[in-house]
């Protein structure tokens, strides 16, 4: 006793949860699956939310899935964001949080990918690692998570 002091899952489905709740054992500390605005998993989020599971996104750019990228929200999305810190003058900061900018343009790098990304975060979904070798897209990538 005492060896372990979180306990995670992967892409648990709300009856996985129901059964270990069912047999009277602990639920798992962290959840991590599959969660982008293609993929929101409402039950299984409702249920982490409700018994305090932290969710953690595994996949937040759907894989760079095209469905979501020419999704009409989402380019209306990223178009809007993209606006509003143009003509508003907000710092990246201001709008994610950040502690430290990018020291490249704010406007220019407002993609897709970073409305995904703060999707996630607006949700409370705990960051996932998202892969890139272009040094501008993580810089990007690290100001939205």
């Amino acid at each position: 006793q005492g060896l372990v002091r979180y306990v995670g899952v992967s892409n648990f489905k709300l009856r996985h949860f129901e059964s270990i709740a069912a047999a009277g054992l602990p639920l798992p500390d962290v959840h991590r699956t599959e969660l982008h605005p293609l993929c929101r998993q409402i039950e299984s989020v409702a249920y982490c939310n409700e018994h305090k599971i932290q969710l953690q996104q595994y996949s937040p750019l759907a894989k760079t899935d095209h469905r979501l990228f020419e999704h009409p929200a989402m380019v209306d999305a990223t178009a809007r964001l993209r606006e509003l810190l143009a003509t508003t003058k907000l710092s990246t900061d201001v709008v994610t949080a950040s502690a430290s900018p990018p020291q490249h343009g704010v406007t220019s790098e407002f993609t897709a990918a970073t409305v995904c990304l703060l999707w996630g975060r607006y949700k409370g979904f705990a960051s996932a690692a998202v892969r890139s070798t272009n040094v501008a897209r993580i810089a990007s990538n690290i100001c939205a998570v």
